[in-house]
């Protein structure tokens, strides 16, 4: 009752890196991978036919990874399948992208003009500098698609489209700092080989869709969100808030190693006892949402799931209390997302089910893992490279003979798959759980298909 797909191999495979001893494109290294992720199978089917049990905090991770599929389909349901893309907008947006332009700007300290245009009525960007008393020169620079450059301009002069010899502005750079331009000129270079037209309509065409569907998803999510507010209880909230503070201030990449810590439950003490100290608060009521008030414990159960994801990579300590709001706004959100998703059974959707499995099926083996190899759970982190012992080695080679009839394996799908020799490790941003997969299982470098029954698809 357990599947590996075409697409579960090349992204376990891929998009997590393999042990030297099976990372090439060759046979035999596919052999050993492909021997590896059915291990791990049959490593998960051990562990229910078993007295062992997944904890608590790990079914939370597994439901969190659920979850946050659902929502990956939502998005895709209410976002991308709601694009239709035109093909004049696609090549009217390539002609941009080609463009170099010759932009006259002007920086100005505490000057802010004001809907500039209709203010200063046809004037040019010389004639308004000198309007109002500025008697810098006006700056000149050449600008295309690769430039740095504000957002806000990069959309004018890439997305809309400016005209010639038009004030621009006032764009916003800082403080009391605003920033005018006048397009004086642009020419447009010209794509020639097949190649060069492929890849930039590909680009162009990704980046549409991409952003077309982020806006159409936004206002799926604006119309499930409306009418919703939150309010915080101060006292409350502040003290929750000086506690975490310790434990989510943190370099980026120590966030996974925590999360990893969480769901095998090592004894990491500064964590532990600040969950004591939250633990006393959990009947404190610490926010309003939706008609009710919640409980600290409430708002722990969907963190639980959900770890927080903060909006802001580097939070200095005085900001922490905002982006923590602004982390449960986003949590609560996700939460609403996740029930419409329910409402609808996105969570009977074969890949969300797919996904749900994978985790559930990697958490099961890692475990079992430890119950034959002697090795601690927190030493089993998604980063370990430490090869399996004999007494796992010679279990596994036992459970491919016991399952061996029950094992079907698709050689002429699997004989045509390439795999890339390029170590990647993929994650996704802005995401309660980053990793993409789960790490590769280092189970095995049994490179015989020995077991199991072939079959040869016609496709």
């Amino acid at each position: 009752n357990r599947v590996i797909t075409v697409n579960d191999f090349l992204k376990r495979c891929e998009y997590s890196p393999r042990p030297v001893y099976c990372n090439r494109d060759n046979y035999i290294h596919k052999k050993i991978a492909l021997n590896s992720l059915i291990a791990e199978k049959m490593l998960a089917l051990e562990f229910d036919r078993s007295d062992l049990e997944i904890s608590e905090t790990q079914k939370y991770f597994i439901e969190g990874q659920k979850e946050q599929a659902m929502r990956h389909a939502m998005l895709k349901k209410y976002g991308y399948d709601r694009v239709e893309l035109d093909t004049l907008s696609l090549l009217n947006q390539i002609e941009l992208r080609n463009r170099t332009y010759e932009v006259d700007f002007k920086v100005f300290q505490g000057k802010d003009l004001q809907n500039p245009g209709a203010f200063l009525n046809g004037a040019t960007l010389k004639e308004a500098a000198f309007s109002i008393g500025s008697e810098e020169k006006i700056s000149n620079k050449t600008l295309a698609f690769n430039d740095q450059m504000i957002d806000k301009v990069r959309e004018l002069l890439f997305v809309v489209g400016p005209e010639l010899n038009k004030i621009y502005g006032s764009y916003k750079v800082a403080d009391s700092t605003f920033l005018y331009l006048e397009i004086m000129s642009w020419v447009t270079s010209v794509n020639i080989t097949e190649k060069q037209k492929q890849d930039i309509w590909g680009l162009v065409k990704n980046e549409i869709l991409e952003a077309q569907a982020s806006k159409k998803y936004s206002d799926f999510v604006s119309e499930l969100m409306h009418g919703k507010n939150i309010i915080f209880n101060p006292q409350n909230f502040q003290n929750f808030a000086d506690k975490v503070a310790k434990v989510y201030i943190i370099e980026r990449s120590k966030k996974e190693n925590i999360i990893q810590d969480y769901v095998w439950e090592s004894d990491n003490e500064m964590r532990i006892e600040i969950l004591n100290q939250i633990d006393k608060m959990e009947n404190d009521n610490i926010l309003y949402h939706d008609g009710k008030d919640w409980t600290l414990d409430e708002l722990m159960t969907l963190i639980r799931k959900h770890p927080l994801v903060f909006r802001k990579k580097d939070i200095s300590p005085d900001q922490f209390t905002n982006e923590l709001k602004s982390a449960i706004a986003d949590l609560l959100r996700d939460m609403h997302i996740t029930q419409r998703g329910y409402d609808v059974e996105f969570d009977e959707d074969v890949n969300v089910k797919q996904v749900t499995e994978k985790w559930q099926d990697y958490v099961k083996s890692v475990i079992i893992k430890e119950k034959y190899s002697g090795v601690l759970q927190n030493d089993l982190s998604m980063s370990s490279n430490k090869f399996p012992n004999e007494s796992l080695v010679n279990k596994i080679d036992s459970l491919q003979i016991a399952y061996s009839k029950n094992i079907k394996i698709n050689t002429g799908k699997f004989e045509k798959i390439n795999l890339s020799s390029i170590d990647l490790f993929a994650m996704y941003s802005n995401q309660p759980y980053s990793y993409l997969e789960p790490s590769f299982p280092i189970l095995t470098d049994d490179h015989l298909l020995d077991y199991g029954l072939k079959i040869i698809s016609n496709d």
